[in-house]
């Protein structure tokens, strides 16, 4: 009974441990993919900054909206 008892204790020691580092990988995981969607998002926005710095193209400025009664003298 106690070497049954030694046994299964033994065995709930090795699949904490193996949960453990396993739990660790993904959140390793997880941490890494986080940290690249962060940068990536910063990437866009200083994009985004930096094209509302520069004076727009002609080919850029708004176009008027005949629809809605735009540009019509």
């Amino acid at each position: 009974m106690n070497q049954g008892m030694q046994i299964l204790n033994e065995a709930l020691q090795d699949g904490s441990k193996e949960m453990g580092s396993s739990l660790l990988q993904l959140m390793d995981e997880l941490n890494t993919t986080m940290q690249k969607s962060i940068n990536e998002m910063k990437k866009r926005r200083e994009q985004k900054m930096q094209n509302q710095d520069e004076p727009p193209t002609k080919s850029q400025k708004k176009q008027p909206d005949p629809q809605s009664d735009e540009g019509i003298i």
